[in-house]
């Protein structure tokens, strides 16, 4: 049984990037993103979460997700620049 599916991160990242190709999902990401965010302070306010959930939220949600994003960034740089290198990747 697969947990990350055939897409996960460090295997294809590639994959990974297109499976938020449309604006639809990349959109909706970010929007859950905000959400857990703010749905976090709320309670957090309210005082029914403890400061360790947060700090282990913050860690997750604005610590690692972006080293995610750049090294997906990254890879897809890195492909590109090796597609124009070849000579089916050069249209002239």
């Amino acid at each position: 049984m697969k947990i990350f599916g055939d897409n996960f991160l460090f295997k294809n990242p590639i994959g990974w990037a297109k499976s938020i190709e449309s604006k639809f999902n990349f959109w909706l990401c970010i929007f859950l993103h905000v959400v857990a965010g703010a749905v976090t302070v709320y309670l957090f306010i309210k005082g029914t979460l403890s400061l360790y959930f947060v700090l282990l939220v913050v860690i997750v949600f604005i610590i690692l997700q972006p080293f995610y994003y750049l090294y997906a960034l990254r890879k897809l740089v890195l492909e590109l620049k090796k597609r124009e290198k070849t000579p089916e990747g050069k249209d002239e």
